[in-house]
């Protein structure tokens, strides 16, 4: 008998439940623990320009995330995890399970000296872009990997100054994924390690003004080189220098410039040496309404052997409204723009792909710690290559109960 749609827990990934707060439940002498499990049902509906049969689907999902916080009198430390499993009612492709469990202690060393650790273990999956010329191509399976992540760093404050220095360690580690028509798509070539270590300093200026720079070093390194692939083994840096303006205490407006650059062991993988630029705008208009807006350049990996690297700018904005007591909305856009460099002695056109997201969600507290929960996310696809255009549509609902 088949299930009726319902379900789907929006604990580790829906879009509009990222500002939701928890309460904590205190469970022992300076130990809280909070959480959240539910289940809900979202829709997926994709629009290809060049598929004449376009889809929807229902997917199921539910799940829970738990975290134990510990109080000390010098800092605290947390452990928790989570799980969330999700299923097509509709669909041949296969079940998914998310699941991550996490770790971080913070504390102050001295009165100017403050410490932090955290490291985690996740299994998550992305689905795979659908092949469009070729429709029994399409994804049984997504892509899973498993990612393991560990920071570590220290936050100085002295006088005027602040010095923040960062070391960062995570590995990826993918599976390939499998077709419709029993074929297998390739994702060896994407495990690697990646490194990063630098530090932001700033210095203030007065109550208003800071000048910073943050400089970041970075080294990825890939296991393996699988046939048709290239090994992308390469380092690079970040370097920015910015201006932290703090008008009001409801307001914090940040930009910087600087240099972004990523050399590449591999001939015929060109190098990247560009500008790097970022920005941030935080305003809380009132008690109830916040305002975030960012932009971002990068330097992301490519995984096709045709393409060097992406270079990779994302502008985004969010808005939190805390309508009356029990509901709160928020809406969210995002453009991204792709720009794929070619490798060495590819001829083709260099594909330069702009997608745009708008989203909207709500949760509505019905009764203590048990929400309902809706939302809508709208996605277009812009690109100069063939068969790259396309739209995405999805809804979901579902309820939550929090502690």
């Amino acid at each position: 008998m088949k299930q009726k749609p319902f379900a789907k827990l929006v604990a580790l990934s829906a879009f509009f439940l990222s500002s939701s707060a928890l309460a904590a439940v205190e469970v022992g002498d300076n130990m809280t623990l909070q959480g959240k499990a539910g289940t809900s049902t979202r829709y997926d509906s994709n629009i290809f320009d060049q598929d004449k049969n376009p889809q929807g689907h229902f997917i199921q999902n539910m799940g829970g995330d738990v975290a134990l916080t510990k109080e000390f009198k010098a800092g605290k430390a947390t452990v928790g995890g989570g799980v969330e499993h999700e299923w097509y009612v509709d669909s041949p492709r296969d079940d998914r399970t998310n699941f991550n469990v996490m770790g971080d202690v913070e504390g102050r060393i001295s009165q100017a000296v403050k410490a932090f650790l955290s490291a985690e273990y996740r299994q998550r999956h992305v689905n795979r872009g659908e092949s469009l010329t070729d429709p029994t191509a399409v994804a049984k399976s997504p892509v899973r990997y498993w990612e393991t992540s560990g920071r570590a760093g220290l936050e100085i404050r002295q006088a005027q100054w602040s010095i923040d220095p960062l070391v960062e360690i995570t590995n990826l580690d993918f599976r390939n994924t499998r077709q419709l028509n029993g074929l297998t798509n390739t994702q060896d070539q994407r495990d690697r390690t990646e490194y990063e270590a630098g530090a932001r300093i700033g210095y203030d200026i007065d109550a208003q003004w800071q000048v910073f720079n943050r400089t970041m070093g970075n080294w990825r390194e890939y296991d393996k080189t699988v046939a048709g692939f290239v090994k992308r083994d390469s380092s690079g840096i970040e370097s920015i220098v910015g201006v932290l303006f703090r008008p009001t205490e409801n307001v914090r407006l940040e930009a910087g410039a600087g240099y972004l650059g990523q050399e590449y062991d591999a001939a015929n993988l060109r190098d990247a040496d560009t500008v790097a630029a970022m920005a941030q705008a935080d305003w809380d208009i009132s008690e109830d309404v916040n305002f975030l807006a960012t932009y971002r350049r990068s330097i992301a990996e490519a995984t096709a052997a045709t393409h060097s690297f992406r270079l990779r700018d994302v502008v985004s904005t969010k808005l939190t409204y805390q309508a009356m007591e029990p509901l709160t909305l928020n809406g969210s856009v995002k453009f991204a723009s792709d720009e794929y460099e070619n490798a060495t002695g590819v001829a083709a056109k260099e594909r330069v792909d702009d997608l745009m997201t708008i989203g909207f969600g709500a949760d509505y507290e019905v009764f203590k710690r048990i929400f309902l929960l809706a939302g809508y996310e709208y996605a277009n696809n812009e690109s100069n290559a063939a068969t790259r255009d396309y739209a995405t549509h999805v809804g979901r609902m579902g309820a939550e109960f929090r502690f």
